[in-house]
């Protein structure tokens, strides 16, 4: 059996994703999104260390926690880089010049979410993601300052889960803990898919 090509559709292990049609329906299951996501290189593969998005998203929901953010909340910044499964992680300054990328990032954003009944929360992504941010800068580019350091000084309980190393003792970690921490960083959340109508 043959499938008429469209050059707006991804295959994955769970099936097919439309870029320009984003179906909740479609999106990948849990675990294939964890494998992903914890190959994907944070800042483009650059720097002294390989940090993957899976570690990040871990890190981000200990700084939520830290900040001690309700579950919706937690929830949302676990999910923030879940469309990077489809879209890969590309640095911010890119972004800016990529005049298709928002609605991109939206649409598939929005399927993602739609599809693991999480609401978006766009003030508590930005804080953890900010944080994290500086904090992975350090550990991927010692000695150079992080370009969009965060407003104001951590507070002191996060400054401690800021500096945990994570998974990056290594400059391979190995790719089957960081996907059983990001796997029970979603159980422990609730994060499951929502059954199709």
């Amino acid at each position: 059996m043959s499938i008429a090509f469209n050059p707006n559709v991804v295959g994955t292990a769970s099936g097919m994703f439309d870029f320009v049609n984003p179906d909740p329906a479609c999106v990948a299951d849990l675990p294939e999104i964890a494998i992903t996501m914890a190959r994907l290189a944070r800042f483009g593969g650059r720097g002294e260390r390989f940090l993957s998005v899976a570690e990040h998203t871990v890190r981000c929901v200990r700084v939520a926690k830290s900040l001690n953010m309700d579950l919706t909340q937690c929830r949302a910044v676990f999910m923030h880089d879940v469309p990077e499964f489809y879209l890969g992680d590309i640095p911010t300054p890119l972004k800016r010049v990529l005049s298709y990328y928002a609605d991109l990032e939206e649409g598939v954003s929005e399927a993602c979410h739609v599809a693991y009944g999480v609401e978006y929360s766009h003030e508590a992504v930005a804080i953890c993601d900010r944080y994290a941010f500086v904090a992975e800068w350090e550990i991927v580019f010692p000695g150079t300052p992080a370009p969009l350091p965060p407003s104001g000084e951590p507070p002191t309980s996060l400054k401690q889960v800021l500096r945990a190393d994570c998974y990056m003792r290594r400059d391979e970690p190995d790719r089957s803990s960081v996907v059983a921490r990001f796997m029970e960083t979603a159980w422990a959340l609730g994060i499951e898919k929502v059954p199709a109508p």
